[in-house]
């Protein structure tokens, strides 16, 4: 669905598919490694910085039709998970108003009106554990691999050219002629999505949607033909890169088998 923009041609679509389809990261974010909510967020996301592209023509009047869909998508992205999607709508709304001095009241009110739908069919939940509990959790949280913080000896391993390219990519976008807001855009909250990532692993897939993005953006206005190669090229061996990093990662992790005591409780606990 993101191929719908028509910002991105025949280049930046073949280039969002192969990184979808290969980087590790984005693999397993979607439903082949988390089949649960984080997979739909990162759908309704790319649906939403697709949106923004379309809703914003060259004399930025807003698209009605286009800001309307956005605000679903983003409304929808927010009922998913008051976390993510949260940040990034909030970003998007708060550069809007500060750079382009406005925002489409269409977007506003129906992402309005799907949070509101929200509430009433969710309801509000706000639980805080008690003190006792507070150890245990974090312990817990100290075991989950997603909330951690990057360890810098692993990213140097893992870490794709693409991302080494990322002050290049911006470069060439912001330069060139004609508006430029919605890519001054982009870049900020990649930018913002990878800081993010060096204090917890979990925005990792966000960060390279970003990144994916920034490459078929760069490659669908840089005129330069070389220039577009080189960058290409970089994104493949980056993607090898990350493949080769993640397999060897997945290798070296000893296997996961429970104990015999675990697998008679999971027995008993299906036993009606």
């Amino acid at each position: 669905t993101v191929f719908r923009s028509r910002e991105f041609n025949r280049v930046g679509r073949i280039l969002l598919l192969i990184g979808v389809a290969l980087l590790p990261d984005l693999v397993w974010a979607t439903s082949f490694g988390r089949p649960r909510h984080q997979s739909l967020i990162m759908v309704l996301m790319a649906l939403g910085l697709t949106a923004e592209y379309e809703r914003w023509n060259l004399a930025l009047t807003p698209k009605r039709a286009w800001a309307v869909f956005a605000g679903i998508v983003w409304g929808l992205a927010c009922w998913t998970s008051l976390f993510e999607p949260a940040l990034v709508v909030t970003l998007l709304i708060a550069y809007n108003l500060i750079v382009r001095r406005k925002e489409s009241p269409a977007f506003l009110i129906t992402f309005g009106v799907v949070m509101l739908v929200a509430l009433l069919v969710e309801g509000v939940h706000f639980y805080i554990p008690p003190p006792e509990y507070l150890p245990y959790l974090a312990n817990w949280l100290g075991t989950v691999e997603e909330t951690q913080s990057v360890n810098f000896g692993i990213l140097t391993q893992e870490m794709t050219l693409v991302l080494l390219a990322m002050p290049f990519l911006a470069w060439g976008l912001l330069k060139r002629e004609g508006d430029r807001r919605t890519d001054w855009f982009l870049v900020l909250l990649t930018a913002v999505l990878t800081v993010i990532t060096a204090f917890q692993l979990r925005w990792t897939a966000y960060a390279c949607l970003g990144e994916i993005i920034l490459v078929a953006r760069y490659c669908q206005v840089e005129v330069k033909r070389w220039s577009r190669i080189v960058i290409i090229v970089i994104f493949l061996i980056g993607l090898i890169q990350a493949e080769y990093a993640r397999l060897t990662f997945i290798a070296k992790s000893p296997a996961n088998q429970p104990s015999q005591q675990l697998e008679q409780l999971s027995h008993a606990m299906d036993t009606p």
